[in-house]
């Protein structure tokens, strides 16, 4: 017998385990069947109880981040149903997630304890030549309502980098980032790239 992938018990035989996508290990026939209940839901929505409570046990890194993938997941999918929001709408449930994942500049989450550190994660923004051939040509109206474009400009360009940042820490199923920073870097081709830097981990 040979230990589950997911579940770490002894229940598979030589010539039994099941493969899946997205894991390097076997897995047992229990688990197999959750996975498939929670792909194959229909009514109110995937039962995600086998797997929560299995989430809290294991410790394998591999294991843990395809168990939260999996219930991050299936949490879309249960909200889609609960709000009649249609499959091919599911992209809009997402952007709404990504955007309440919170971020800080500092190492700590205000009314939060940090469960898990995961990963740098980043975002980009890029402004082209014509953003600094107006701010070249309108540095003596700072005032004015040009001021006001550029401004607008780098705020967007801002709001754009924050939010890629948060998919990629939405995308390794982490609820936060910390120690979050902002930096302009040069391109080639006169663009320049607004880049927003952090710490994914999963609060509590």
């Amino acid at each position: 017998m040979s230990k589950c992938f997911l579940c770490q018990r002894d229940n598979i035989g030589f010539m039994s385990g099941f493969s899946m996508s997205g894991l390097s290990g076997k897995i047992c026939d229990q688990c197999h069947r959750e996975i498939l209940k929670i792909r194959n839901a229909s009514g109110d929505g995937p039962d995600t109880a086998y797997f929560s409570d299995l989430l809290n046990k294991v410790h394998n890194r591999s294991a843990k981040e395809y168990l939260q993938n999996l219930l991050r997941d299936a949490n879309i999918e249960s909200m889609a149903k609960s709000q009649n929001i249609p499959s091919d709408n599911a992209s809009d449930l997402i952007d709404n997630i990504v955007d309440s994942i919170l971020i800080s500049t500092t190492s700590l989450i205000d009314g939060h304890a940090i469960a898990e550190y995961k990963n740098i994660v980043t975002g980009i923004s890029v402004l082209g030549t014509g953003f600094f051939n107006e701010l070249n040509a309108n540095v003596a109206d700072l005032l004015g309502s040009s001021s006001s474009a550029m401004e607008s400009k780098i705020a967007s360009a801002k709001d754009s980098a924050l939010f890629y940042l948060k998919r990629e820490a939405y995308d390794i199923s982490c609820n936060a980032v910390i120690g979050v920073s902002i930096s302009f870097v040069p391109f080639s081709g006169n663009m320049i790239g607004l880049v927003a830097s952090g710490t994914a981990v999963i609060v509590e």
